[in-house]
């Protein structure tokens, strides 16, 4: 959790700042239980930033698809941004590149849940 992470061996200080603004946000909105995360344009930033709670708390910066599975769920999801559901039909299993908390590049796999909240954010970032 965000307790034992510090500036000095993260993120550049602004990034670390949008990171801890993204936990505050998580942290005290209702979906927290489920599943929720916050992209960086949500809250009027410019950058390729956002971040995920499920089961533990992740944040992705410069993140991009490597593969996608042709195995699909059928998903209603909610938005903060927008008021409504909408069904979606989106990849069960995902790979992207992207830098982490500590600013290592690396490959990320997710499937299921973890995969839909993913590729919903990763739908912000390029609107």
């Amino acid at each position: 959790m965000i307790n034992n992470l510090t500036c000095n061996n993260l993120l550049k200080k602004k990034d670390y700042i949008i990171f801890c603004n993204f936990y505050k946000i998580i942290k005290n909105t209702s979906f927290y239980t489920d599943g929720y995360a916050i992209a960086s344009k949500q809250i009027g930033i410019r950058k390729n930033l956002f971040s995920l709670y499920y089961k533990s708390f992740f944040f992705f910066k410069n993140c991009f698809y490597i593969w996608k599975s042709n195995e699909k769920i059928i998903y209603k999801e909610g938005c903060l941004s927008f008021n409504d559901i909408k069904t979606k039909i989106r990849s069960k299993y995902i790979a992207v590149f992207c830098e982490n908390k500590y600013l290592n590049r690396s490959k990320v796999f997710v499937k299921n849940f973890t995969s839909i909240c993913l590729q919903h954010e990763t739908d912000h970032l390029c609107l």
